[in-house]
């Protein structure tokens, strides 16, 4: 009896360090899913960002167009700007100089009609004399 009792103790013994070495090797294949599932996650991530990334680029690039864009029509506004303050300018000038031909010729015209007036007032005055 005392041996079948050794026997049986020796077979628990055996039963517990076998029971002992599969539980790390769980630990090491719940470690082995974590960290595959972790690498996974990661990849994931790495892969959302650098969509993120891309499309901040091209948002970047986009705007970057426009404002491109916009300063070409800004500077063609400036360049149309120039171009009619220059007409403008000259229209005034243009102005100027019609405004004091028409006063040269107002007084002329001034100079004539006081001219004719007083030929007119010598005529009167001479034929009277006649009479």
């Amino acid at each position: 009896m005392n041996e079948l009792r050794d026997h049986l103790e020796i077979k628990d013994r055996k039963i517990s360090v076998l029971q002992r070495k599969e539980i790390p090797e769980k630990h090491v294949i719940i470690k082995l899913e974590v960290g595959d599932r972790a690498e996974k996650e990661n990849k994931e991530e790495k892969e959302l960002h650098d969509r993120e990334l891309a499309e901040y680029k091209m948002k970047i690039h986009t705007s970057e167009s426009e404002v491109e864009m916009l300063q070409v029509w800004l500077d063609r506004s400036y360049a149309e700007k120039d171009k009619i303050e220059a007409k403008f300018e000259f229209s005034q000038s243009e102005l100027g100089e019609m405004k004091a031909e028409l006063d040269k010729s107002q007084g002329d015209q001034n100079i004539k009609y006081n001219d004719y007036n007083d030929t007119r007032q010598k005529i009167t005055k001479i034929e009277l004399e006649i009479e």
